[in-house]
């Protein structure tokens, strides 16, 4: 007998809990659902990276490609600056492109990318960082950035990947 009251205590209880989650049937009282209202989705980028591998003694003849996609149609413009990072000195973050219609396709020689910030692709050495720094403005004033990181990596064959942060 006390094995049956317990079992109708575990049925009583599991029927109230399947009537609570019953009752948030409306979407709008939903919180979950807040993700599929158009309103509510970030303003972002998607950079997809065309690299290869190549030794770091090739970089001179090297290309960096990308092409710049946005997942839905709420970002204004996309902002990319380029900076290098080295142990040889500061350097200055130079605007490379305003990009307002999407997807884009972006290209720069790595010499192109030194020669604008004022060193050569001679001058670039293990551990040296090229920094791709993309602001997006959204159609509602909000933004974001997305970062792509490419560090130099000295005496071996190696992939140049991305390290994708986005605020």
């Amino acid at each position: 007998m006390k094995n049956m009251k317990n079992i109708n205590k575990i049925i009583l209880g599991i029927l109230a809990v399947a009537l609570t989650m019953a009752s948030c049937e409306d979407k709008d009282k939903f919180p979950l659902s807040v993700h599929l209202d158009d309103a509510n989705k970030a303003a972002y980028v998607r950079a997809v990276i065309n690299q290869s591998l190549y030794l770091v003694e090739d970089i001179a003849d090297a290309t960096f490609e990308a092409t710049i996609d946005v997942p839905v149609d709420n970002v204004a413009q996309y902002d990319l600056s380029f900076t290098l990072i080295s142990g040889s000195g500061d350097y200055d973050t130079i605007p490379l492109n305003t990009i307002t219609e999407f997807p884009t396709s972006i290209s720069y020689t790595y010499a192109e990318l030194a020669t604008l910030v004022g060193t050569t692709i001679g001058d670039i050495g293990g551990g040296d960082i090229f920094q791709f720094i993309g602001t997006v403005l959204g159609r509602t004033g909000d933004f974001g950035q997305l970062i792509i990181i490419l560090e130099i990596l000295p005496g071996k064959q190696h992939s140049v990947m991305p390290l994708l942060l986005v605020c």
